[in-house]
């Protein structure tokens, strides 16, 4: 599976490490923290959606945590960006 961000949402930096996602058709404001932050610039990469461990693995501090959590986390992350529309589909074939 692949993505591609939603481009009808304004994109606020809010710090190094928390983004701001407004949509003003819908009327809704969502927060991001590092790790939506991170999974939401790497959505449209086929190779982190290939291996999206590896990926949080090398830009988090992930040594205490088994992949298995990692991965529950990430497909946690990328339902609650897809239910919001903050990102959307765009193939099958991975």
């Amino acid at each position: 599976m692949t993505y591609k961000k939603n481009n009808c949402m304004e994109a606020t930096m809010l710090d190094e490490e928390t983004l701001m996602l407004t949509d003003s058709e819908k009327e809704t404001t969502f927060i991001l923290n590092s790790m939506m932050l991170f999974i939401w610039n790497h959505c449209d990469e086929e190779s982190f959606c290939k291996e999206p461990v590896e990926f949080i693995r090398k830009q988090f501090d992930t040594d205490d945590i088994e992949d298995a959590e990692i991965k529950n986390d990430v497909q946690d992350a990328l339902t609650q960006l897809l239910d919001n529309e903050i990102i959307l589909r765009m193939s099958n074939n991975i």
